[in-house]
């Protein structure tokens, strides 16, 4: 993170960051037995699948995670550099996707990097109609609740006036989210209770 986190966002959303790895490429569907349309966490078995759709030819890489997600459609309508997101990746060239697709976006990166570590990724194939995602967590639920009380975060979360968090990331980061709570309420602000998991 740069010096420039150190100035208030407005809204400070913490959750799983994944990297959307996009393509229509269809044949992927059989070489992984995919389902055309379906949501599924991939199996040790399917883990080359990212390698093989990072090298399609019409691959797009998008900021993805429901939470980095709500970051960026929040960027979108918010002015500039009032939006950053915190969750944690890998040392690896698909966290520096991320903050690539987070900047053009307007979305300020706070991430722990845990080393040795891959970033999670979501693969996507569009065939007509239908979208099939196969999801890998990887660092994602790696999260550390002391990540809250380093220098950058810390004051990115005091600057905050609006916190959203995903009911994802309470599958492993409920300590974490107690611990933003109690710090936003402190300061008088409000989380509003509003958690979703699909």
């Amino acid at each position: 993170m740069t010096t420039e986190t150190q100035r208030p966002y407005q809204l400070l959303c913490i959750g799983n960051p994944l990297l959307d790895m996009q393509t229509s490429d269809g044949s992927l569907l059989d070489k992984y037995n995919l389902k055309a349309n379906d949501a599924i966490r991939a199996s040790p078995e399917q883990m080359g699948f990212y390698e093989d759709i990072s090298n399609a030819p019409d691959i797009q890489f998008v900021a993805g995670g429901a939470a980095q997600n709500t970051a960026r459609g929040a960027a979108y309508i918010l002015p500039p550099k009032h939006v950053v997101y915190v969750g944690c990746v890998g040392d690896d060239d698909l966290a520096d996707r991320l903050r690539e697709a987070n900047a053009r976006e307007g979305v300020e990166s706070a991430y722990l990097v845990k080393k040795e570590e891959q970033t999670g990724a979501c693969g996507v194939i569009t065939t007509g109609h239908n979208r099939s995602l196969v999801t890998t967590l990887r660092a994602a639920h790696m999260f550390e609740k002391s990540h809250l009380s380093s220098t950058d975060v810390a004051a990115c979360i005091k600057g905050a006036n609006y916190f959203y968090i995903t009911g994802f990331f309470l599958s492993h980061g409920v300590e974490s989210a107690l611990e933003l709570c109690e710090t936003a309420s402190g300061d008088g602000k409000v989380i509003p209770p509003f958690l979703r998991q699909s």
